[in-house]
């Protein structure tokens, strides 16, 4: 379990695509969160990063302590888009994506949230999403029904 409770994850481990291989949003192995507290998880998806604003931003960068050109896998699912770039199939559930914080060289991609000055700047605040033809890379997890303090307006602290 982790030591801290945010509405965003990391696997453990790294996952293997070949491009060859189709996944679909729930073929991704997430039993690791099993009886997680903060609910069911699934892979995080394009919508759930681009309207991040700064705050949001310096908090994922943070909590997951993610480094500028770290990349993950996420999922197209709420945003199909058709752009013929490395898809394995043409229906948006086979479909994997890369996640990239903080891009520090310039590389072709779908979709992107500029937070801080432009997209490649040194010390931009910024994601973009692309295609890739073949991964080995952590899943970004999601759980949509997390809610900051576990759903408490407040938290009482006994020191003893």
């Amino acid at each position: 379990m982790p030591t801290y409770s945010y509405k965003f994850d990391l696997t453990s481990s790294n996952v293997s695509l070949s491009s060859t291989d189709t996944v679909s949003n729930d073929g991704y192995d997430l039993s690791e969160f099993n009886g997680d507290p903060r609910g069911t998880p699934r892979v995080a998806d394009w919508s759930d990063l681009s309207s991040m604003n700064e705050a949001e931003f310096d908090l994922f960068t943070k909590v997951l302590d993610i480094a500028p050109d770290s990349s993950f896998l996420a999922s197209s699912v709420n945003n199909p888009v058709s752009i013929n770039d490395y898809y394995w199939d043409t229906g948006a559930e086979n479909r994997f994506f890369s996640i990239t914080v903080c891009p520090r060289r310039e590389v072709s991609y779908i979709d992107s949230n500029v937070i801080t000055h432009s997209l490649y700047d040194f010390g931009s605040k910024n994601i973009i999403q692309d295609s890739v033809s073949s991964a080995n890379m952590k899943v970004l997890v999601y759980f949509p029904n997390w809610e900051p303090n576990g759903g408490h307006q407040s938290i009482t602290l006994t020191i003893d």
